[in-house]
């Protein structure tokens, strides 16, 4: 059963969209738009795995219908203020080639988390979609896909619920990388699993670090006793 909140949210914001622009876009098809919000769905899972103590999410249906008429919205006309926590990615078409709604949410989730790379104090700064995707409380998850009649511009909008980014939160929300946030940002990293092989030596636990604290202490006391 849908939790309370979410209905009346949902709502909410629905009835703000002006729906005489909500037919302007180019639909996908239903399996095209299915594939995509597993793909979806799979990318934000495999990021939380990332980040210790993040539970797993799944999809909503009440979130893909808001989502999607955000998603087609934002392709019609000027976007209003929702309060759903919410990530949007646009793409311009660079060649002669038909958007693909599965790949375009796969570039989606993956720009919205590696944000984590432009800022430089985890996990502060201008990071928000980046915090969104793996914050711990957001556990139901709703995504939309639009493109325009020209197919030259595309919208992925990502909705989750509970909301992220609240301040002061940050710390509690956004749990610890389980490898160094290097290695992530230099591609040195297996895309489903984090442990100490595909951390390549850039995991966040004693077990990398303390031998060669231990190498340090061992030649410091050598060095001091000679």
């Amino acid at each position: 059963m849908p939790h309370p909140n979410l209905i009346f949210i949902l709502t909410f914001t629905l009835l703000l969209l002006p729906h005489d622009v909500l037919n302007q876009s180019k639909p996908f098809t239903p399996q095209e738009m299915r594939d995509a919000r597993l793909e979806a769905l799979k990318w934000n899972n495999i990021f939380r795995k990332w980040h210790n103590g993040t539970p797993t999410m799944t999809l909503n249906d009440e979130l893909n219908d808001a989502a999607q008429q955000r998603a087609e919205y934002f392709i019609s006309g000027k976007p209003i203020p929702t309060t759903i926590g919410e990530n949007v990615y646009k793409r311009l078409k660079e060649r002669r080639a038909w958007f693909d709604a599965k790949n375009e949410t796969e570039g989606a989730v993956k720009t919205w988390y590696f944000e984590l790379c432009t800022v430089k104090k985890f996990p502060f700064g201008e990071a928000g979609k980046f915090r969104q995707v793996v914050w711990s409380d957001s556990v139901k998850l709703g995504i939309g896909v639009a493109r325009n009649p020209s197919d030259s511009e595309v919208v992925v909008v990502g909705h989750y619920f509970p909301h992220g980014n609240t301040k002061g939160q940050f710390k509690k929300k956004v749990g610890k990388l389980r490898c160094r946030k290097d290695v992530i940002c230099n591609g040195n990293i297996s895309q489903e699993h984090v442990d100490e092989h595909t951390c390549r030596g850039g995991i966040n636990s004693p077990s990398t670090w303390l031998p060669h604290l231990v190498v340090v202490v061992t030649t410091y006391y050598i060095i001091r006793t000679t």
